[in-house]
């Protein structure tokens, strides 16, 4: 009897333990799997998603390490050849780079959940001496347990240019292909 009491004691540390293993790795694999969630292949439903005119598909493979994020983007264009553009951020700081013309500033931050980010993207043109900014404010967020992708833009654009008001917001729907 005696024994069987001491065996039972012994496991109590041991079960303790496990449970505990078990927790952070749990853990450790939900962190992991936050940390590149934006990765993958999407395609652009255009059923759902408000583009320009002839824009025929789009594919965004994104590569996700930490809050460095790299997109590679390729718009199909009706009766053109396909247009492709790379571009990356990272996510939690601010980003200058100066043009020919201006300056371009990207300032990014994540969401607590770290399920979607925004960038705020601001031109600054100086034309004669006359200053001239424009801004697009993006959000991308995973939803559907990370098979869909929304980026949401606004644009406040430059004084004068006459920009249709469906033009000053888009909303783009991708699914992990």
């Amino acid at each position: 009897m005696k024994k069987a009491a001491n065996y039972k004691k012994s496991l109590l540390p041991m079960a303790l333990v496990m449970t505990l293993s078990v927790f952070v790795m749990a853990t450790l694999s939900s962190t992991a799997q936050s940390s590149s969630g934006f990765t993958g292949t999407w395609k652009l439903d255009l059923s759902k998603s408000s583009t320009l005119p002839n824009i025929t598909s789009e594919t965004l493979v994104i590569t996700q390490k930490g809050d460095e994020i790299s997109f590679s983007r390729t718009l199909g264009v009706k009766d053109a050849k396909p247009i492709s553009t790379t571009f990356s951020y990272n996510i939690g700081s601010r980003a200058e780079i100066k043009l020919k013309t201006g300056t371009d500033i990207n300032i990014s931050n994540w969401s607590k959940d770290k399920l979607s980010f925004s960038v705020t993207e601001t031109i600054i043109i100086d034309n004669n001496g006359t200053r001239q900014e424009s801004k697009r404010i993006s959000t991308y967020s995973l939803a559907d347990e990370g098979k869909k992708l929304t980026i949401l833009s606004d644009d406040i654009l430059l004084a004068g240019v006459p920009t249709p008001e469906s033009q000053k917001h888009s909303k783009h729907v991708y699914t992990r292909g």
